[in-house]
């Protein structure tokens, strides 16, 4: 059992489950990688320098159709000869015995992971233009994929997306529920009532954002990473899931970093022309503020989840970092019925 500074992995389990795979030379260790605030993430390397990533859910019970890591590996095979570049992954476990929860394993992509509001500063400003571009031009890429094409879901799943994604995660709030929220709640209720036509279907990474991203020093996406929230739906609610996170200081910087709130990586507009300059969806002006409000309540949704599943201890003991969600996430509700006022709904 390697200590992994929060919740332990069996490395041992995982080394005879790794060796009927792939090459490794015993003895594995294993760290684990913060950052995320969802499922639970280590970094195994072996004797010779072998690096491998494991994900597997959080502690504790779990939702019904959450932390499913199948989904994850599922999206990531079937992207591995796309235009997307994605971790080679090893293999998917559904058996919890092994290091008790499901879990599945990929190759470790060496580059830079721009997470915080300081490492975004850490590139020069020729690599942060470059960085924009890439991911730009990688989401366009991603939304040209058809999904029925290659399989990933049947045809029609991806209908309805908004509609879809209001009902799940509302329905999760409730089922987490810790305390009253009520602009959540009324936020929910008006997007609900003014649900636009949706322009197409593509696949929706979901949580597309610079700090998903692996980069060469150059600035260049060299791999997409938690596809957690993945599915088929509607690209504009992508791209706005993206520009939440963008640029300036409008959304709470501790909250969820701002690596893009330097000059070179340029404005969410900029961002919003290089994706459709590199083959993405047209952005209807009238229509953005819609998905804006719902990317907000969406973001603000999930990390309530996250928040309420620390306070039950689903994370092990790492960091109390948590603990600011607490006031942070009604900032986001909060942000999220100013945008809903300015779509007019």
């Amino acid at each position: 059992m390697s200590d992994a500074h929060g919740v332990p992995l069996d490395v041992d389990a995982l080394e005879g489950w790794l060796t009927d795979r792939v090459e490794v030379t015993p003895p594995l260790t294993a760290s684990q990688i913060s950052g995320g605030r969802s499922n639970l993430t280590y970094r195994v390397a072996d004797a010779d320098g072998r690096t491998f990533v494991v994900r597997r859910p959080p502690l504790g019970d779990l939702l019904p159709g959450a932390h499913d890591m199948s989904r994850e590996a599922r999206v990531m095979s079937a992207l591995a000869d796309s235009a997307v570049p994605v971790p080679e992954v090893i293999g998917y476990e559904g058996d919890e015995s092994i290091i008790g929860g499901t879990f599945y394993v990929m190759r470790h992509v060496d580059g830079l992971i721009l997470r915080t509001t300081e490492d975004g500063a850490s590139i020069d400003e020729a690599a942060r233009a470059t960085a924009t571009r890439s991911l730009a031009s990688t989401m366009a890429e991603l939304h040209r994929i058809d999904p029925y094409e290659i399989g990933l879901v049947k045809p029609g799943r991806g209908d309805n997306y908004l509609a879809r994604q209001l009902h799940v995660w509302k329905r999760q709030m409730d089922a987490q529920k810790g305390r009253e929220l009520p602009v959540a709640d009324a936020v929910h209720d008006r997007l609900t009532a003014a649900i636009p036509e949706q322009p197409a279907t593509a696949i929706v990474h979901g949580d597309y954002r610079l700090d998903n991203v692996i980069l060469d020093p150059d600035g260049t996406v060299a791999a997409v990473l938690d596809w957690e929230l993945w599915t088929a739906g509607d690209p504009l609610a992508d791209l706005a899931i993206t520009l939440v996170y963008w640029g300036d200081d409008s959304v709470p910087d501790a909250l969820i970093g701002r690596p893009t709130g330097h000059p070179g990586y340029g404005t969410g507009a900029e961002f919003v022309r290089a994706y459709v300059d590199a083959g993405g969806i047209d952005v209807p002006d009238d229509v953005l503020p819609y998905y804006m409000a719902f990317a907000t309540w969406r973001l603000a949704a999930i990390l309530e989840g996250v928040y309420q599943r620390n306070r039950a201890g689903a994370y092990g003991d790492a960091d109390d970092g948590w603990r600011m969600f607490e006031e942070k996430v009604t900032d986001l509700f909060d942000m999220a019925s100013g945008y809903a006022d300015e779509a007019g709904i």
